[in-house]
C-alpha cells in the first residue's frame, strides 16, 4: 500500500512551500481525490490504517503525526485512499504556514558562480573541479534549485570557466528542469555570429532552457589579455548586441556592417527554441546601465557586493524605467548574487568567511590595474565586498534572505563555495522558510 505522504520528494517542502507549487503533492491530492470517489461512489469496505510518513530526503525525522488512510481492494489490485476526516487533516498540514516562513510571494532560488580546471600535468585532476560542478547542478535540481548561472572569465591562472556555453551543454544533457545561465556572457570578447549560432544550439539541445545574461566585461587581465582598450567595450557590447539579437531572430539572410564586424548575407543555424531569441539578461549596477536595461525589456542581475538598501534602490530604477517604456514588471525579473555558506557552528562561520575574504582578494587582484574599467563590479565598492555576504547560521542567513525579500527581492543566485553539503543545508534549512518557487 502507498501511504499519502510517503516518499522523500513529498516531505522535502513541508516547511511554508505553496501547495500548488509543488507538482507532486497537486498529483498526490489527486490521487487521494480519485480514491476518495471511488470509495463513496462504489462503497467499497475500508478499514483505517495508519502511516507514519517516511522519512525526507535529508534524512531528518520527519514528526508529523499518523494520519488515518483508507485501504480496500477490487478486483485483485490494491489501492489507497484517505479517509474524509484523514483528507482533511492531510490537506491542512500540507497547507498550513511555517512556524518562521516569511509572508507574501515565494522566493526563487538559483546558483551562481562556476567550476574551476587549472592547468595541470595530471589532466584528471584538471577535470576533477568541471566533473564536480556537473554533479552539483544535478543535485541541485534534485534540491529544487530553479537555474545555474555561470560566469565567464579569461587568463586568470585558476582555471574559471572560459567556455561557458560548452559547460552548459553538458550539464543540459544531465538534467532535465534546471534552467541554464551565463552571468555573463562579457559580448566585447566575441564574434557575434559565432555566439549566436552557439547560443542557438544550447537552446535547442535544452528545449528551451538558456537564460542569456551578457555584460561588457572590467576585468583587467582579460582586456589586456585580448588587447582591447577598455574604453571600446561599450561601443563592442552595443555591436554585438545589435548583431546577436538579430542573429538569433531572423528567419532570412541578413548583413551587416559596422566599426568591428562585417557580414554578408548569413542566417544562423540552428534557430534557438525560445522565440524569438533566449530571455536576455544584463548585468548593471550604475543608474544609467539599469534604465538603459529596462528600457531594453532585459531582465536585470545585481550583483553579490551590494547592500540591502542599494539592491532596493536600483530595483526601484529598474521598475520606473520599465514603466516609462511600456514593459510589465515581474519580481522574478530581478535576480541577485549572493555569497552564501549555511554554518553548522562558530567556528566553521569564522572559516567560511576567512575563505570569503580569501576569494574576494584574489577577484580583485585579477580586477585591478590600468586596463580595467573602474567602477565596475567588485570595483565599484569602498566597503569590504564581504560585508554582504550571508555567511552564518541557518537563522543568520535566514535574516540576511529576509533583509532582501524586504526590499522586494524575489529571485537569488547563490554562491556557496563550491560545497555540496553547504547546499543540501541551505535546501533543508533555509529555502522552505521561503516558499521557494
Amino acid at each position: 500500500m502507498i501511504g499519502l505522504g510517503q516518499g522523500p520528494k513529498c516531505s522535502q517542502r513541508r516547511n511554508g512551500g505553496s501547495f500548488l507549487d509543488s507538482p507532486q503533492r497537486v498529483s498526490q491530492i489527486d490521487h487521494v481525490h480519485r480514491g476518495a470517489r471511488q470509495v463513496l461512489a462504489e462503497n467499497i469496505p475500508v478499514e483505517p490504517v495508519w502511516v507514519m510518513p517516511a522519512k525526507g530526503v535529508f534524512d531528518v525525522q520527519d514528526r508529523r503525526p499518523a494520519v488515518p488512510v483508507a485501504r480496500g481492494e477490487r478486483n485483485g489490485a490494491e489501492f489507497s485512499s484517505v479517509s474524509m476526516v484523514g483528507l482533511l487533516v492531510r490537506i491542512w498540514w500540507l497547507l498550513r504556514p511555517s512556524e518562521k516562513s516569511y509572508s507574501g510571494l515565494p522566493m526563487r532560488f538559483g546558483l551562481f558562480g562556476g567550476a574551476t580546471a587549472p592547468r595541470s600535468p595530471d589532466v584528471a585532476a584538471s577535470a576533477r573541479g568541471f566533473f564536480d560542478f556537473v554533479e552539483t547542478n544535478v543535485e541541485a535540481e534534485a534540491l529544487g534549485f530553479h537555474s545555474s548561472f555561470v560566469t565567464e572569465h579569461h587568463f586568470t591562472g585558476i582555471g574559471q570557466v572560459s567556455a561557458t556555453l560548452n559547460l552548459l551543454t553538458f550539464i543540459a544533457a544531465r538534467t532535465t528542469r534546471l534552467r541554464l545561465g551565463t552571468a555573463v556572457l562579457v559580448l566585447p570578447w566575441h564574434n557575434p555570429v559565432l555566439l549566436a549560432e552557439q547560443v542557438a544550439t544550447l537552446d535547442l539541445l535544452s528545449r528551451g532552457r538558456l537564460d542569456l545574461g551578457i555584460g561588457k566585461g572590467y576585468r583587467h587581465n582579460e582586456f589586456a589579455g585580448f588587447a582591447m582598450p577598455p574604453d571600446e567595450a561599450e561601443p563592442r557590447f552595443e555591436e554585438v548586441l545589435d548583431v546577436l539579437v538579430r542573429a538569433l531572430a531572423s528567419d532570412v539572410p541578413f548583413s551587416h556592417h559596422g566599426r568591428f564586424f562585417r557580414f554578408d548575407t548569413v542566417v544562423v543555424e540552428p534557430p534557438p527554441h525560445q522565440r524569438p531569441h533566449p530571455p536576455l539578461w544584463l548585468a548593471a549596477g550604475s543608474e544609467a546601465s539599469i534604465s538603459a536595461c529596462a528600457r531594453r525589456g532585459f531582465n536585470l542581475l545585481l550583483d553579490q557586493f551590494a547592500s540591502p538598501q542599494q539592491i532596493g534602490e536600483r530595483i526601484a530604477i529598474y521598475r520606473r524605467e520599465l514603466a516609462a517604456a511600456g514593459h510589465a514588471f515581474e519580481p522574478t525579473r530581478v535576480a541577485v548574487a549572493r555569497n552564501i555558506f549555511v554554518a553548522r557552528d562558530a567556528t566553521e562561520k569564522h572559516e567560511a568567511v576567512r575563505r570569503q575574504t580569501q576569494i574576494h582578494e584574489r577577484l580583485l587582484s585579477l580586477s585591478r590595474g590600468s586596463e580595467s574599467r573602474p567602477g565596475s563590479h567588485i570595483l565599484g565598492y569602498a566597503e569590504g565586498p564581504e560585508a554582504h555576504s550571508l555567511i552564518g547560521t541557518a537563522g543568520e542567513v535566514e535574516a540576511g534572505l529576509a533583509a532582501l525579500k524586504e526590499v522586494g527581492v524575489a529571485y537569488v543566485l547563490l554562491f556557496g563555495q563550491g560545497s555540496r553539503d553547504n547546499l543540501r543545508r541551505f535546501a533543508e534549512r533555509v529555502m522552505p522558510k521561503f516558499g521557494a518557487l
